[in-house]
């Protein structure tokens, strides 16, 4: 039979940090830490280097180990006025990301890890975003996910026929198909098309620790095992209906023609969301609050805000879920038939458990045991008509005390500008020099050319007129001077040369003449009379 389909929009607004990884990293190489505590990311091969600067790069380069790495960056944050206007990303970074940077530069940082040495201090792992603007979204798919495994307990709490403690882990998947009546091509699950949650407005972000903690004793399980520690690229909770996805379903009641496959109604997806993940959060909440994991300040104004939604939830008009990396396996597994894999001491077969022993927290400082927030909790709406107050209250408060984004993007605008200005004044300066440059060679080579083009004579009357020209002033005192013995001469020479080069002589020659004091006794009349003789 022919499906219907109808449209449904979905609103997302985080309740805590929330990572959904891209597999790659920010390079310690393409980032500074400044001062203010942000992450610029930036293309070094797009800056322009001053000779000095090239050259510090190619020496730490040119050791080809581990150990320029950390060079080449600490080169970077010396020179971080030059790199960062290049910026296409900037994050604000958690102090203790910060310090970790700093401290770090220029100095090579290895940790022991299963006999190896691990050099990728200082990576940070990357969140999904857009390409065309480089802001994070939330893949439909992560939601489904999560909205997948809550419909799969709803079925199972329908199946008591069905022995959890029968099940081995290889099974768990083959359970999950009989529950979904068979692959893709049969479930349901295919007619719920979950687009990608698309950011509203620029997402507010930090780099953050994830810390691994264990749930029987307030002791972070980290020894020198930097993976569990590791550096996150978060979208931050309080983010009023941050993210938007249009999702689409089939009309309750329409069924293919296997009558297994009809897709419950939008509203009951969301009731089976909140049975699944209500109790889970009140239960972490508990674990949280009694072992002061979490501030307890904001425990209880997230734990109000729900309780405030309360109705908005048992409707089906809004449900909680839990996103991304470190969120549990037990958030992702059926109850009662979670075969969750945990990790013994080195050497030792892993031991199935039903529980996690252990959960990941976000934390400002690598060795911070208090106030740190849980990752993954979001809250969806469906189809919101009108504002949610309550949502929009605690949104508000969460996010007081944050970095401005529009400051922030206004001020490296401002740096982007200043050394675009001064790139284009440094060119407008070399592009002078150069015409410069061609000027002087030009007028040397119309000079040459002026110098070939000359006859014996001319040529010798410009040399001697510029002896002359740079001669000081004579005084009265100085009528002996060798210089007018030079001009005597050179008046008699110049009685050889051709006529119109002797008129030209006894044009230029006058001037300097007097110009020079040089018509001192005798050697007035002698000089005088040699020029009438020149003139003809």
């Amino acid at each position: 039979m022919k499906q219907f389909l109808t449209p449904v929009r979905l609103v997302l607004t985080p309740l805590s940090p929330i990572h959904i990884g891209l597999g790659e990293d920010f390079d310690p190489t393409s980032y500074i830490i400044d001062d203010n505590g942000i992450l610029y990311v930036f293309d070094p091969s797009r800056a322009f280097l001053p000779e000095e600067l090239r050259q510090k790069l190619l020496v730490a380069a040119g050791s080809a180990n581990m150990d320029s790495i950390h060079r080449i960056y600490k080169i970077f944050y010396d020179y971080k006025d030059l790199f960062i206007p290049l910026a296409h990303t900037f994050i604000p970074v958690a102090e203790g990301v910060a310090d970790k940077y700093k401290n770090s530069l220029g100095k090579p940082v290895q940790i022991e890890s299963r006999r190896r040495k691990v050099f990728n201090y200082n990576y940070i792992e990357r969140a999904m975003f857009l390409p065309s603007n480089g802001q994070p979204y939330l893949p439909g798919s992560s939601v489904k996910g999560a909205v997948r495994t809550a419909w799969l307990e709803a079925l199972h709490t329908k199946s008591p026929h069905i022995k959890p403690d029968t099940l081995r882990p290889s099974d768990v998947a083959e359970f999950e198909k009989i529950l979904l009546h068979g692959n893709f091509n049969k479930s349901p699950l295919r007619l719920l098309k979950i687009a990608d949650f698309m950011p509203q407005h620029d997402i507010d972000r930090k780099i953050i620790f994830s810390r691994n903690i264990k749930k029987t004793q307030h002791v972070a399980n980290t020894g020198n095992n930097e993976k569990l520690k590791t550096r996150k690229e978060v979208a931050l909770s309080g983010q009023y209906r941050a993210f938007v996805s249009d999702t689409v379903l089939t009309v309750p009641g329409v069924q293919d023609s296997d009558s297994s496959s009809s897709l419950p109604p939008i509203v009951n997806l969301a009731q089976y969301c909140n049975k699944y993940y209500l109790p889970r959060f009140d239960k972490e909440y508990d674990l949280l609050r009694n072992n002061s994991f979490a501030g307890s300040d904001w425990l209880k104004r997230l734990k109000a805000m729900l309780g405030a939604l309360q109705h908005t939830l048992t409707r089906g008009d809004m449900f909680l879920l839990r996103l991304g990396r470190h969120t549990s396996a037990e958030n992702k597994t059926i109850k009662d038939i979670a075969k969750i894999s945990i990790k013994g001491k080195r050497g030792e077969q892993p031991r199935i458990a039903s529980k996690a022993t252990t959960l990941w927290l976000a934390a400002d400082k690598d060795n911070q045991t208090t106030d740190m927030l849980p990752f993954g909790w979001a809250l969806v709406e469906v189809n919101p008509r009108s504002d949610c107050e309550p949502l929009r209250a605690w949104c508000d408060e969460e996010r007081k005390g944050r970095p401005n984004i529009q400051t922030l993007r206004d001020q490296l605008t401002s740096r982007k500008q200043k050394i675009a200005d001064e790139r284009a004044a440094r060119q407008a300066d070399a592009e002078a020099q150069k015409a410069k440059k061609q000027e002087e060679i030009e007028a040397r080579e119309r000079k040459a050319a002026e110098l070939a083009a000359m006859s014996v004579a001319a040529r010798k009357l410009m040399e001697f007129c510029k002896t002359l020209g740079n001669h000081p002033p004579l005084k009265q005192n100085n009528a002996g001077a060798a210089i007018l013995c030079q001009v005597a001469e050179f008046l008699e020479q110049a009685t050889a040369f051709p006529k119109s080069d002797q008129l030209a002589c006894a044009e230029k020659i006058a001037p300097l003449l007097k110009a020079k004091n040089m018509y001192l006794g005798k050697r007035k009349k002698q000089f005088k009379a040699a020029l009438q003789v020149l003139r003809g």
